[in-house]
């Protein structure tokens, strides 16, 4: 179960890109939020790896945070 803990922000613009400050909880099998329910920079972490994940709205994909 994905778990939202953060509301969506008014859509605030930083350097030419629109972000809206969706973060979320789940596990790495859980599927991860579409862009209809995900804005750009949006965070997913992965609570049984550790892993962060961004959602990058160009690519309209999850991104692992580079370590």
């Amino acid at each position: 179960m994905i778990t939202k803990v953060v509301n969506r922000s008014e859509m605030q613009e930083l350097d030419g890109n629109y972000v809206s400050g969706y973060t979320y909880f789940g596990l790495s099998t859980d599927v991860k939020p579409s862009l209809d329910e995900s804005g750009n920079a949006s965070v997913f972490v992965e609570i049984d790896t550790g892993n962060v994940l961004f959602y990058d709205g160009s690519s309209q994909a999850w991104l692992a945070f580079p370590v």
